[in-house]
């Protein structure tokens, strides 16, 4: 299967820019704090072209950051789950540092950005931790994205379109040698299963399976309804293949490829539109 491609490949590059003027390989760790899990990347860095030379650990956990965010009347992440959240991340540090880190640095994305209490996490692992992190914005998270699948699928420059599904958000950035088209929703896969649990099903409990063929057919169209915001103008963008289409984040890798048998690019059932997951 192939790797997951998440603003890790892209914040491990462009973390070379922190020190100027030396060519030289550096380990560095970096960690993508996400709506759902929290990704740790250990790799080896040009520090004089900023490509990721060799990967030596990669690691995935589950961290339901964004889970116990929803509903909440405070809108703040519990304390329970905060503590869990540094609790992961020092496990992770003392794994990166036995792959032989020497630098750390991490983001945090759309769970942080909701949260009342997201920049107070990032400020904990900032100095408590050592892991200097921030909270990223939808549109710097989607240029890391975009940076990072050029980088993996050798394309430096012209058009192409970057889908990103994450946890809490979802980007759909078209760009050539400068933006184009820049869509972003808060619709990512954990707020749109918890759409049909809650406003769908009509259910108890976070799990959606089994899913009826007619809660199925609910859902598609609510996906529809999402995707009817992107004007006419940039579908016609998407469908004629003027922007090649890669797919990133874990719905692609994880969900979509697996069930199509890994077979890339894949199109799907609406689309002609082929979707390279990288």
């Amino acid at each position: 299967m192939r790797k997951l491609l998440t603003v890790l490949a892209i914040f491990i590059a462009i973390a070379a820019l922190w020190i100027l003027g030396r060519d030289e390989m550096v380990r560095r760790a970096a960690f993508d704090i996400g709506s759902g899990s929290i990704k740790c990347v250990v790799a080896d860095v040009n520090t004089a072209t900023g490509k990721v030379v060799k990967e030596h650990l990669r690691i995935n956990v589950k961290a339901d950051f964004v889970e116990k965010l929803t509903g909440r009347a405070d809108e703040r992440i519990p304390p329970a789950m905060m503590a869990e959240g540094m609790t992961l991340m020092l496990q992770l540090k003392t794994r990166a540092r036995n792959a032989g880190a020497e630098e750390y640095a991490a983001v945090a994305t759309e769970a942080f950005r909701m949260a009342k209490n997201g920049r107070d996490f990032a400020k904990r692992l900032t100095e408590e931790a050592g892991i200097p992190t921030r909270v990223i914005g939808v549109d710097e998270e989607a240029l890391l994205g975009i940076v990072a699948a050029r980088l993996k699928k050798d394309i430096p420059k012209g058009p192409v379109a970057v889908w990103d599904v994450g946890g809490g958000s979802m980007q759909i950035t078209l760009i050539d040698d400068k933006p184009v088209f820049f869509y972003s929703s808060k619709l990512g896969s954990i707020p749109f299963k918890n759409l049909i649990v809650e406003e769908i099903q009509n259910k108890p409990g976070s799990s959606p399976n089994p899913i009826s063929y007619a809660e199925s057919d609910r859902a598609l169209q609510r996906a529809r309804a999402e995707a009817a915001r992107i004007p006419e103008k940039e579908k016609r963008r998407l469908s004629s293949g003027e922007f090649p289409v890669l797919g990133i984040g874990p719905v692609h890798n994880r969900s979509i490829l697996p069930q199509v048998q890994n077979k890339a690019p894949y199109t799907g059932r609406t689309s002609p539109t082929p979707s390279h997951p990288v």
